[in-house]
C-alpha cells in the first residue's frame, strides 16, 4: 500500500512540475501548439493586443492615393486609447484616436474621436479589428469596412 502512495506521489509531483514548466517557460505561458512557428506571435505573452496587429497600417480609399488613412496601434489595457489615425484627401486633414474595449482577437475598439481638423471631420463608429490574409481589417458597427496594409510593407504583385 506505502508502494502505490509513494508512485502516485511522485507521478503527482511529476504532473506539478509539468504544469509549472508550461506556464513559466520562455513561452510566457504559451504552449508552442498555440503559436505559429513555435513562436507567441498572435498574441502578447501579457494578454494584450496580439503583437502582429501592432504598428502603422496605411490604406486608401479609391486606390489613388489621395483619400488615405493610415492608423497606428500601440499595446494598451482596457480604457487606453491605442489607436491614432489620420484621415487626408485633397482638402482635408483628420486626426483621431480610439480606445480599447477588448484586446481579442479580434480587437475591439471604442467609438473614435476627432482630435484636429476641418470642420467636415467626424467621430467614427466603435469597430473590429481582425488580421485577414496578412491585412488588419477594421470593420465600423454601421458596417463599413477598411483593410490596410503594414506601413513600409509593398503589396504583392500578380500577373
Amino acid at each position: 500500500m506505502a508502494r502505490f502512495a509513494a508512485v502516485a506521489l511522485v507521478l503527482a509531483g511529476a504532473g506539478a512540475a509539468t504544469v509549472y514548466a508550461v506556464l513559466s517557460g520562455d513561452g510566457g505561458g504559451v504552449r508552442a501548439e498555440d503559436t505559429k512557428d513555435g513562436r507567441a506571435s498572435a498574441q502578447s505573452a501579457n494578454g494584450g493586443i496580439p503583437t502582429d496587429y501592432l504598428g502603422t497600417w496605411e490604406t486608401t480609399l479609391d486606390g489613388s492615393g489621395v483619400n488615405a488613412r493610415r492608423l497606428t496601434l500601440t499595446q494598451g489595457e482596457t480604457g487606453d486609447t491605442v489607436l491614432t489615425m489620420t484621415a487626408t484627401g485633397a482638402s482635408y486633414r483628420c486626426a483621431f484616436a480610439a480606445t480599447l474595449i477588448s484586446a481579442g482577437p479580434p480587437v475591439r475598439l471604442g467609438p473614435s474621436t476627432v482630435v484636429s481638423g476641418t470642420d467636415g471631420c467626424e467621430p467614427g463608429e466603435s469597430s473590429t479589428l481582425e488580421m485577414v490574409g496578412g491585412k488588419l481589417r477594421r470593420v465600423s458597427d454601421d458596417g463599413k469596412a477598411l483593410s490596410y496594409r503594414k506601413s513600409g510593407v509593398t503589396a504583392d504583385k500578380k500577373g
